[in-house]
């Protein structure tokens, strides 16, 4: 059967195997890139990762090191200009 809107129906369920949903955090980078969950950024702490846990139901920035930073701690300090997405743990592992 044909599709008035020429979408292939029997291949649609396999374009959506291999993509990952990134949940937004509402907030934009230095240079007004949108941050998402699973970005890598750098601020001027060093180079960490944006985690969503859902028992605090907030954003954090993962470090190498275990240590952590809340975004609310980033809007608080006045910190918001320090931190870049610098790619995303999915497309750019070797950079984290």
């Amino acid at each position: 059967m044909s599709d008035p809107f020429g979408i292939d129906h029997d291949h649609s369920q396999t374009a959506w195997q291999n993509i990952e949903i990134m949940q937004s955090t509402g907030l934009q980078d230095k240079n007004r890139v949108s941050i998402f969950e699973g970005d890598i950024v750098e601020d001027h702490i060093g180079k960490g990762f944006v985690e969503y846990v859902e028992k605090y139901a907030g954003f954090r920035v993962n470090y190498r090191d275990g240590k952590c930073k809340w975004f609310y701690d980033y809007n608080l300090k006045g910190e918001r200009d320090s931190i870049v997405v610098i790619g995303n743990i999915h497309e750019n592992q070797d950079i984290y």
